[in-house]
């Protein structure tokens, strides 16, 4: 027997069925109510397994948006602390510059009130020395050699200056009014 390829053809053509699809479905014109409850939970199915998708979906979505928040909080954390410990180096040697500059001041103030403490007493011996020496008498018009050695003035000694003091006293506590001092930053 030879084949005829127009039979699958024919064979289709003959039947007057609506269509090549119309085989695929089952032809029901009633609906039971096994059909009823059969179609029901394919319904069901189908949007459970859709609504599971998007769930699927999103928990991964948000996943990922939570990964990359807690990656973003952590870098964060890191800058904040580098911050942190950045400025309390700089607190501390600002500090550390400040507590410099404030003894510097303190013994800068201590040596200049030696210095003006042995001022006062070299000013003070040169005031007394002039109030002590007696006042000349008025010089003569006529030159040394004309005038009579008699009536030259006999010389007044040298002055004597009191010996200024070598040792530098242990600098005291400066004694500041409060007014004067800059404020101390902690």
């Amino acid at each position: 027997m030879a084949k005829d390829p127009d039979n699958l053809a024919g064979d289709l053509g003959a039947e007057s069925t609506g269509g090549l699809f119309t085989g695929l479905l089952a032809e029901e014109d009633e609906f039971d109510r096994r059909t009823l409850w059969r179609l029901g939970s394919w319904g069901f199915a189908a949007v459970g397994a859709v609504t599971l998708a998007v769930l699927a979906n999103q928990s991964s979505l948000g996943w990922r948006r939570d990964q990359v928040a807690g990656a973003e909080v952590a870098r964060q954390t890191q800058q904040i602390q580098m911050l942190t410990k950045e400025s309390q180096n700089e607190a501390r040697r600002l500090a550390s510059a400040i507590e410099t500059l404030n003894s510097d001041r303190d013994r800068l103030y201590a040596r200049v009130t030696v210095l003006e403490q042995g001022l006062d007493s070299v000013t003070g011996a040169i005031t007394k020395q002039s109030t002590a020496a007696a006042p000349q008498p008025a010089p003569s018009p006529y030159p040394a050699w004309v005038q009579e050695p008699a009536a030259q003035p006999a010389s007044a000694p040298a002055p004597v200056v009191a010996p200024v003091a070598a040792t530098t006293p242990a600098p005291a506590a400066p004694e500041k009014p409060a007014a004067e001092k800059p404020p101390v930053l902690a």
